[in-house]
C-alpha cells in the first residue's frame, strides 16, 4: 500500500502512529510504504500507479483525483519557556522582530504561503534566521535558543511532550487549513483500497469537518 503526502514529516507526527497501530491490529500483513513525491507530479504519480492514496493538506489537488476532507489544523507559534516574547503584550512588531525558523519542504510552499501572505498584507516582514526542509530538530533549536517558529498546532502539541517549549497565538489573521484524503479513479472500486480509505476516514475524519 503506497501513500504519499505533501509533507511526510507532518503526516508522521499526526497520522502515522495511530494508523500503524490500527493496521497491526486489523491487517498485520499489510505493508505501508510512505513516500514524499513532488506535489507538482500528483496527477502523474496517481495515474501511473506509483501511489494509491495521499493524506495531505496540498491546497489545490488535480481535478483528476477524488477528495475526502478529514480534519483541520492551524498555525501557532512556539518559543522556549521563559522567552521574552511571551511576557507582555504580543504585537506584530515584536513577533516579526524575533529570529524565526521557517519550514519549507522542497517544492511544497503551503507551510509558509499563508503566513507570508498575512505578513505582506500587514506590511511587516519577519526576520528569518534559519530555513529548514522539515520539522525535525525544530523543538530542540527552539528550546535552546531565542528563535521562534510558526508550525501546525498538532505538531506543536507533540513538541511540548518532549521539550520545554510553549505554544502561543501569532498576532496574525491565519485561517485553518484542511487535511484531505486523495485517490485516483483507477483504485476507486478496488476492495482493498476501499477498505484502507474507510479505515483512514474512521480514524481521522473530524465529524465537524465532513
Amino acid at each position: 500500500m503506497s501513500s504519499p503526502s505533501t509533507s511526510t514529516v507532518y503526516i508522521d507526527f499526526v497520522v502515522v502512529p495511530s494508523l500503524v497501530k490500527e493496521l497491526a491490529r486489523r491487517a498485520p500483513h499489510v505493508i505501508l510504504r510512505i513516500v514524499g513525491p513532488n506535489p507538482t507530479r500528483f496527477g502523474e504519480i496517481f495515474s501511473s500507479g506509483e501511489v494509491d492514496v495521499s493524506i495531505t493538506y496540498f491546497p489545490n489537488p488535480p481535478a483528476s483525483l477524488r477528495v475526502r476532507p478529514l480534519f483541520r489544523d492551524r498555525l501557532v507559534g512556539v518559543a522556549r519557556r521563559g522567552h521574552p516574547l511571551l511576557s507582555g503584550a504580543m504585537d506584530l512588531r515584536r513577533f516579526c522582530d524575533q529570529g524565526h525558523v521557517i519550514v519549507e519542504p522542497g517544492q511544497a510552499t503551503m507551510y509558509n504561503a499563508q503566513i507570508e501572505q498575512a505578513l505582506e498584507r500587514a506590511g511587516h516582514p519577519r526576520r528569518t534566521v534559519m530555513s529548514k526542509p522539515t520539522f525535525l530538530g525544530i523543538p530542540f533549536i527552539i528550546e535552546q535558543t531565542d528563535l521562534i517558529a510558526t508550525v501546525p498546532e498538532k505538531v506543536a502539541k507533540g513538541f511540548t511532550q518532549f521539550t520545554d517549549i510553549e505554544i502561543f497565538e501569532p498576532p496574525l489573521d491565519l485561517e485553518p487549513f484542511g487535511v484531505v484524503l486523495l485517490w485516483h479513479d483507477r483504485t476507486h472500486n478496488n476492495p482493498l483500497q476501499r477498505w484502507f480509505r474507510e479505515l483512514v476516514i474512521e480514524l481521522f475524519q473530524d465529524p465537524e469537518h465532513p
